[in-house]
């Protein structure tokens, strides 16, 4: 199975449902922060790289205005993004897709690990995909996962 393991018991720290609602309230604001960083990331990696491809073309240069706010803007929202990502996985949460901020709280279900699916926004813990399936997978909660 692809998905990551404690260090210390090889296995992934698994979720109920009451669990990974309740770690909603520590997980949103580290969310935000990560959305925020991933599309910053995201728009000034674009820019920065439009600029490399620039100067190399040419055989050197200055940044204009935008490229140098780009690079400024790449350089404080990397870190900001690798801390929500690290302090994500630190909870054992999975992240799916910063920007949209899809999260996974792996879970059993019947024996099988399976993941509690949780997008930004959303007001719980509603829904559960097994392993793999992604968000197309996505099922209603029913009484099978704890």
């Amino acid at each position: 199975m692809d998905f990551d393991q404690s260090p210390i018991t090889g296995k992934p720290r698994l979720f109920t449902v009451r669990e990974a609602n309740a770690l909603l309230v520590e997980v949103e604001p580290l969310v935000a922060q990560m959305r925020d960083a991933a599309r910053t990331t995201a728009v000034a990696g674009e820019i920065v790289q439009a600029f490399v491809r620039r100067i190399a073309d040419s055989g050197g240069g200055r940044p204009d205005a935008e490229e140098a706010l780009a690079q400024r803007d790449l350089a404080e929202a990397t870190p900001r993004l690798r801390d929500a990502l690290d302090a994500l996985e630190d909870l054992g949460v999975w992240v799916k897709d910063p920007v949209r901020g899809l999260l996974d709280f792996p879970s059993d279900r019947n024996g099988e690990v399976v993941e509690l699916c949780w997008l930004h926004g959303e007001p719980e813990v509603a829904h559960w995909h097994r392993i793999g399936a992604g968000f197309a997978g996505r099922q209603p909660l029913d009484e099978d996962v704890s």
